[in-house]
């Protein structure tokens, strides 16, 4: 079992990443047994008031999730001034390809504020994954976005209801 619970730590120093992470502030917690996946159990959380990462504080991240022979779920919500998102996923990682399942809401992302553009972009959408590991390898995928809203310096490009859809055989 593992706890941590920090204050301005040193993520990025500790692992050897501090040109991509910088200070966490927030509790960690991760209770389980086993190291081999397929005997692993393991249930864990994040409530992080903030984490920087590229240079964006990041904050308000609540996430739970666990892991029992291959099996693995997810859910948790971000409320960042310029994230505000919530995740909703499970499945399997023990076949050749994995069994994913759920929705990610992102009510808004700003990834301009965010640093991940030098535009401004504003994105909001629901996104539905289906993913099944169909055997004789093959991956079948159904990835489904609406309610799409997409802003690219001010300007609307995509309206709500917009639909996007795709499948992977």
């Amino acid at each position: 079992d593992l706890v941590l619970d920090a204050n301005n730590f040193e993520t990025g120093k500790w692992i050897g990443q501090d040109s991509v992470l910088g200070t966490l502030s927030g509790k960690i917690s991760i209770r389980g047994t086993g190291i081999k996946p397929n005997k692993m159990n393991a249930l864990g959380s994040l409530q992080l008031q903030s984490l920087v990462i590229n240079g964006y504080n990041y904050s308000n991240i609540d996430l739970e999730g666990s892991f029992s022979a291959w099996e693995f779920s997810a859910k948790g919500k971000i409320n960042d001034p310029n994230l505000e998102t919530a995740i909703d996923i499970d499945g399997n990682i023990g076949g050749k390809y994995p069994v994913v399942n759920g929705v990610i809401e992102i009510v808004k992302a700003d990834l301009g504020n965010l640093r991940l553009s030098n535009d401004s972009m504003v994105v909001s959408s629901r996104i539905s994954i289906d993913a099944d590991d169909a055997g004789s390898d093959v991956l079948v995928a159904t990835i489904h976005a609406d309610d799409n809203t997409f802003y690219l310096n001010g300007k609307k490009i995509l309206f709500g209801g917009d639909t996007a859809y795709h499948e992977l055989f």
